[in-house]
């Protein structure tokens, strides 16, 4: 996050640090990051859009993909690497 937040605004900066602390590290827990496979961000996607948020009852669509576009791993879309199934067309 430091190298991206020279070239980000202060508010995007702030909120893209806020969804890593809230949503990524909890779900990831104390799991190593090269332990970390396509199969346990999809279940991050899927429990952020069923039951993600304050009030337990799932983030919007979009909340979830700027939370996919975090990953530094998606960025470059390995193969195997799926998108969230909610991601809005735009």
């Amino acid at each position: 996050m430091p190298m991206r937040r020279n070239r980000l605004q202060s508010t995007t900066a702030y909120r893209y640090e806020w969804m890593i602390d809230h949503y990524i590290a909890p779900a990831l827990d104390s799991m190593p990051l090269r332990s970390v496979r396509a199969e346990h961000l999809d279940r991050l996607y899927a429990e952020l859009l069923a039951t993600g948020g304050v009030k337990k009852d799932g983030l919007a669509p979009m909340t979830v993909y700027d939370v996919y576009r975090l990953n530094p791993a998606t960025t470059q879309q390995p193969q195997g690497t799926a998108e969230p199934a909610g991601r809005p067309t735009r």
